[in-house]
């Protein structure tokens, strides 16, 4: 398959292509999620040094977050048209989700737990056995096999890495360095 496929928002996803995908931009959040630690660390030097490697670090977290922002939401639109659904469902989701999580920052837990169940069930739901308005059946990996399984179980890990990384790394590192701006 075409690397090209998986930045297209159409025709569908396979649940493997899915879980696949997924797995890799959760790995992608980590490695921003590091990136991140990477200038907060350097963040209390001044020296023009340190402010061109926060940029440089800051530019590839850019690349990396637009990537993955991109990759998922295509891979999500492919996968809802595979069960006969439109791309906007993801609004459905995404819009609530965000103007909740910004005032209710103390159940931070819920929504990551929704987003996974949600995940985790679009990567074993079948989609519809015929054509559909999408298009035809993928070719590959709409079959439960062991590999599903594994990249699956690989997404959640590295969505809850991320989770825990962001909680209890970056957040104590973001306030430390701002306390040391402040003083």
């Amino acid at each position: 398959m075409n690397w090209k496929h998986y930045f297209r928002f159409a025709p569908r996803g396979s649940r493997m292509e899915f879980a696949c995908v997924g797995a890799a931009w959760q790995f992608l959040g980590l490695i921003s999620l590091a990136l991140q630690t990477l200038t907060l660390s350097r963040s209390g030097y001044l020296t023009a040094g340190a402010a061109f490697f926060s940029l440089g670090v800051s530019l590839a977290q850019l690349i990396i977050s637009i990537l993955m922002a991109w990759l998922a939401f295509a891979s999500f639109s492919r996968r809802l048209h595979d069960m006969n659904f439109s791309a906007w469902w993801i609004a459905g989701y995404l819009i609530p989700v965000t103007i909740i999580s910004l005032f209710l920052q103390e159940i931070w837990w819920l929504f990551t737990l929704l987003g996974l169940a949600i995940w985790l069930f679009l990567c074993l739901k079948k989609g519809t056995p015929a054509e559909n308005r999408f298009g035809a059946v993928p070719a590959v990996g709409n079959t439960m096999t062991p590999l599903l399984v594994l990249f699956a179980v690989l997404g959640l890990l590295f969505a809850l890495g991320q989770t825990v990384y962001s909680r209890w790394v970056l957040m104590p590192r973001a306030l430390s360095a701002t306390q040391l701006q402040i003083k």
